[in-house]
């Protein structure tokens, strides 16, 4: 067990040019093996030089030192001037004056670092070549599907649900276009979030709907359980917070969010069967209709405005049923052409 006073031990050790071979593998393998240690390192050694760039009385010899890193490090020396040129320069090192010697130090410093750095450096390329994995549900179906970290999502009909290949070790991040129920796992160092245009939502281990098909003017949260903050990108309003047995509406247009509360159970937000028509147009309806049972829809202009209030279970209500239904209040009629219905 190495504790910080042997290791300060050491470190004066390199500085003075006294570390022995064992010391120097020693201190690498002390460092490698946390941040903070990394850190600790760092600190000490700008200390330890600021100490003797700035007192008079100074015995280091910075070109030894420098000549002696160099020895420990022969994988570098291809890429630095070799040890003897340094000797060399180092015979006029002590006239020069006292900013070259800070320079020196902080060279020296920034070498400690390389392999730190680099390593950094290459977990960030790693991260930017993560594939991104996308799970889509076909229009006239739906899925339920588990996360990598655990948690469960039930997409809705047209709905596609993205992530890195790098969820739930680097973040765990999704971007959704569509309508999802989401049973999320609680992770404090890794909160979920979901990020969509108009809204961001970062979850607290909870329950919740989101809804945001791209085609829509509002996107819609319904929290169960738990907790969730909203970020609204367009208001540029952050930290909205949810609790449960809310709902939040965005109008995607204005950034305008609107609360009330849940309408359903969170059995029944999961299953997403309901069909909720409030004040909609023919237009809206029909392509609702079209993603939820996976059918080619065409509506006339004559008609696309008109307005429909009602609501329908997928599980009981045929595509059919629906229409009928819709076409009893004289809005409209519809017939089959082929595989499309045809609206008006």
């Amino acid at each position: 067990m190495v504790d910080n006073q042997n290791i300060d031990l050491i470190i004066c050790a390199l500085i003075d040019n006294s570390i022995s071979s064992e010391d120097f593998n020693l201190l690498q393998e002390w460092a490698e093996e946390s941040e903070d240690n990394r850190n600790y390192l760092r600190r000490q050694i700008q200390i330890q030089f600021a100490s003797s760039v700035n007192s008079s009385n100074s015995t280091f010899d910075e070109s030894r030192a420098i000549s002696r890193f160099y020895e420990h490090l022969e994988g570098e020396r291809s890429s630095v001037a070799s040890i003897k040129e340094i000797q060399q320069e180092g015979q006029s090192f002590r006239t020069m004056p006292k900013w070259i010697h800070i320079a020196a130090a902080v060279a020296l410093l920034l070498l400690i670092l390389i392999p730190y750095a680099a390593f950094h450096a290459g977990q960030k390329d790693v991260k930017s070549h993560f594939a991104q994995v996308k799970i889509e549900a076909p229009d006239g179906s739906q899925l339920h599907v588990s996360l990598p970290d655990g948690t469960r999502v039930s997409l809705n009909s047209g709905s596609i649900l993205s992530y890195s290949q790098g969820f739930g070790i680097s973040n765990r991040e999704v971007a959704i276009n569509g309508e999802g129920y989401f049973e999320v796992k609680h992770n404090t160092e890794l909160p979920f979030i979901i990020n969509t245009k108009e809204l961001t939502l970062n979850d607290i281990g909870t329950e919740f709907s989101f809804r945001n098909y791209s085609t829509d003017k509002e996107a819609i949260v319904e929290l169960y359980d738990g907790k969730v903050s909203l970020d609204n990108n367009i208001s540029r309003v952050t930290g909205y917070e949810l609790i449960p047995g809310e709902r939040v509406l965005m109008d995607k247009l204005t950034g305008k969010l609107t609360t009330s509360h849940v309408s359903s159970s969170a059995v029944e937000a999961k299953e997403m069967s309901t069909l909720y028509f409030k004040n909609n147009t023919i237009t809206e309806i029909a392509k609702e209709l079209s993603r939820c049972y996976g059918a080619k829809i065409e509506v006339d202009n004559s008609i696309a405005n008109l307005r429909f209030y009602g609501m329908f279970d997928r599980k009981t209500d045929s595509l059919s049923d629906i229409l009928a239904t819709i076409s009893s209040t004289k809005l409209l009629r519809y017939k089959m052409d082929g595989k499309t219905y045809i609206l008006y």
